[in-house]
């Protein structure tokens, strides 16, 4: 829409200033510019400061990222892709709420081409970090970075047995420096 206004507004000018020499392709290319980023909720920009902040972090165990196309090997689970609408497994990501009922939800990886997910119940997955080491077991952490309806929200997994329905289970997060630190990228 401020596509059509901006050019619409470019060809009135034009039109009414023909004769004078005019330069309105910085003003259009900006606002151009400023649309399309509008548009992407998550950007490299951001990934990289998730990335600084994570090392930031690590301390004693170090946290390393994973995508669908570089997976964390969790006994036989290829993390993030098993657990992703797009490649449909057995395995099936569930939210435990309040340490009691346990919901399935829908993970997808997040691809700014595609843009925002059409569905307000899924997490659009923009990160995944984990410490998972065979020194560290069963001292781990997994966390999904996701986005919700456009919200920052951060899932956390520590399981450490399978369920009989086949469930990968995660909480919110609680640790409020992962969490603040994730809303500060997402909104700064």
């Amino acid at each position: 829409m401020k596509r059509v206004i901006i050019l619409a507004g470019t060809v009135l000018c034009l039109t009414a200033c023909q004769g004078q020499n005019l330069d309105t392709s910085n003003t259009i290319s900006s606002e151009s510019s400023q649309v399309e980023q509008e548009s992407v909720l998550w950007s490299p920009e951001q990934e990289l400061q998730l990335t600084d902040s994570m090392e930031k972090m690590e301390a004693d165990d170090p946290y390393y990222p994973y995508t669908p196309d570089n997976n964390l090997d969790y006994a036989g689970v290829a993390l993030p892709k098993d657990i992703l609408v797009e490649t449909k497994t057995d395995w099936i990501p569930a939210l435990v709420i309040e340490g009691m009922k346990v919901e399935p939800i829908t993970l997808t990886w997040y691809d700014a081409n595609k843009g925002a997910s059409e569905s307000e119940d899924t997490y659009q997955v923009v990160s995944m970090y984990s410490n998972l080491t065979r020194e560290n077991w069963p001292n781990f952490h997994i966390y999904l970075f996701t986005l919700k309806d456009g919200k920052p929200i951060v899932l956390h997994s520590a399981q450490t047995q399978g369920s009989s329905e086949n469930y990968f289970k995660f909480e919110v997060a609680t640790d409020p420096e992962i969490t603040e630190m994730f809303d500060n990228i997402v909104n700064p």
